[in-house]
């Protein structure tokens, strides 16, 4: 091992001249030269040798240096120095190895633990400017978190794809997304994809290309944005909104200036959630359980004070935060449903006219329904005086005619003409009528 380490993989190499005019990041299996293959080949046999003392006591004995190597590679892009002077050919494959190496090794938790360490390194490997690494990459990646060997942590790593220059690249992770979202049962969708989200936001405040411009913050957001239309819903925004909150309760576990990058990011998050919550109508409720922050890259805030003043600090610049208010401002809002419900109240308000029509008074002093009545009582006295018209209008029939026509009448003879009709004569009327034509007679 020692031979494979010092002389073969750690020795300086000049640069073949014909590979200096070659203007690719990549070489192929069989245009390798004898030496290159050495190389690749030694990795794999200090990865094999790792793993086959993972069940004994000095795993980690065996381990640690070979891990710490490749961390080196991953650094340094291939080499295991900066001024090495190693083509880019065999950088991409000697650095592809190291990260498909570390890969099989985070299958043993034992190892997983240590290579947590320099997560970040790993993680972004997937943005490699090769693209053979990278596709590479992803799909050693999919097949180990396919067969559930690797910590849930690395489900955060198919979120860093949305930058990538090639659709293959991002459709791969979208896939395999999409498929783990569909086949997990929901306890275990909440562990392996909404509780990493606190994961995700810690990896982008590592990022190496983080920053606190407002064009760095656009492109931060893209990797929210990316995780939130592929994860988040109506049942579980809750959840992620909390978590997104939590990342401003805590510190990092590395600095303090990755602690202000997470708290950056944690607002960032947030303001995305809300905007994508008021577009979707979504209620962001607060979350009813506990969760427990991991705390391999989390630490608690020393003391109150320091939370309650972090709580009030604004990490987000002026820019940035007129930026996202603008994103809000240009979803459908609450604005556009209170005019979708004018209508409804309109109609809410006049939706009882029968009961206010039935108790309002007419213009005459009269209801819709007297005026009706009392039409039906004036057909009734118009019969009446048809069969024996008065000579002068007087006596005991025009009593009973103005009887008729005042309010106390009024009622008595609507409840007649209700039972009876209307139309034909009451059997008062009659009697009345042979009373009156009797009375004449007798007058003449």
């Amino acid at each position: 091992m020692a031979f494979l380490i010092k002389k073969l993989l750690m020795g300086r190499y000049q640069q073949d001249p014909e590979e200096m005019d070659v203007d690719d990041d990549w070489v192929e299996d069989d245009d390798m030269t004898p030496i290159q293959s050495a190389r690749i080949l030694a990795l794999k046999v200090c990865r094999n040798r790792c793993l086959a003392h993972a069940s004994s006591e000095t795993a980690l004995d065996v381990a640690t240096p070979v891990l710490k190597m490749f961390s080196t590679l991953l650094e340094h892009y291939g080499s295991y120095s900066a001024d090495a002077p190693d083509s880019p050919q065999v950088k991409s494959r000697m650095r592809l190895q190291a990260a498909v190496s570390l890969l099989h090794l985070s299958t043993i938790e034992a190892f997983a633990n240590v290579i947590s360490t320099n997560f970040i390194w790993l993680a972004i490997t997937v943005q490699d400017p090769c693209y053979h690494v990278r596709i590479i990459f992803l799909t050693k990646l999919v097949s180990l978190l396919t067969a559930r060997k690797l910590p849930t942590r690395f489900n955060t790593i198919p979120f860093l794809t949305i930058h990538d220059p090639e659709a293959g690249v991002r459709t791969r992770a979208t896939a395999y997304i999409s498929f783990v979202s569909k086949s997990l049962t929901p306890a275990a969708r909440v562990d392996q994809l909404e509780i990493i989200f606190i994961r995700l936001l810690h990896l982008l405040a590592h990022h190496p290309d983080f920053a606190t411009a407002h064009e760095n913050m656009q492109e931060m957001a893209k990797y929210i944005e990316f995780y939130l239309d592929l994860i988040a819903s109506s049942e579980n925004i809750a959840l992620i909104y909390h978590l997104a909150m939590k990342a401003k309760t805590v510190r990092d576990a590395q600095s303090h200036t990755y602690s202000e990058n997470l708290y950056t990011v944690s607002e960032l998050a947030q303001e995305l959630i809300r905007a994508r919550a008021q577009a979707r109508s979504w209620s962001l409720q607060s979350y009813p359980g506990k969760v427990k922050l991991p705390s391999d890259i989390l630490r608690a805030l020393p003391n109150p004070e320091a939370a309650t003043k972090i709580l009030k600090t604004q990490y987000l610049s002026e820019e940035t935060m007129a930026w996202l208010n603008d994103i809000k401002g240009h979803k459908p809002s609450a604005p556009a449903k209170e005019k979708k419900r004018e209508p409804r109240e309109a109609k809410q308000g006049k939706s009882p006219p029968a009961k206010r029509k039935a108790s309002r008074p007419r213009a005459n002093g009269t209801t819709k329904r007297a005026k009706t009545r009392k039409a039906a009582r004036w057909n009734s006295d118009q019969s009446e005086s048809e069969e024996e018209p008065s000579s002068d209008g007087s006596g005991e029939e025009g009593e009973q005619s103005d009887k008729a026509t005042s309010p106390k009448r009024s009622s008595s003879v609507l409840s007649e003409d209700s039972e009876f009709g209307g139309g034909e004569p009451s059997e008062r009327e009659k009697k009345l009528g042979r009373k009156a034509r009797t009375k004449a007679q007798t007058s003449r």
